[in-house]
């Protein structure tokens, strides 16, 4: 299967804007940052990848308990640095971009 991974600084807008998904985290994310470039800790790198995917974190209900309540979750996309594979998590809600991916009722 082919890695389907676009690079942030490939960024592609149509006049309604992305429809691919990850071109439509990569729009957000630089709207987000500015001018301000998004640099590795780790190798330096200003290349990145956003994954074909996107993740979810189960929020605890009661943090003293362990059980999940399922409708409290926080969607993620994944980022990663294209030299070292360092990878972070950014928020979708947080991105304006929830619905889009199916995520309306989440809360942070």
């Amino acid at each position: 299967m082919e890695d389907q991974t676009h690079t942030i600084l490939e960024e592609k807008e149509d006049v309604d804007g992305p429809k691919d998904p990850q071109d439509q985290i990569i729009a957000a994310l630089t709207k987000k940052m500015g001018t301000r470039e998004l640099i590795c800790p780790i190798t330096g790198s200003t290349t990145w990848t956003v994954g074909e995917y996107t993740t979810v974190l189960p929020a605890l209900e009661d943090p003293a308990k362990s059980s999940v309540h399922l409708a409290r979750r926080i969607p993620l996309a994944v980022v990663m640095c294209d030299q070292c594979g360092y990878t972070f998590f950014v928020n979708l809600m947080l991105l304006g971009l929830g619905r889009e991916f199916g995520f309306e009722d989440a809360q942070q």
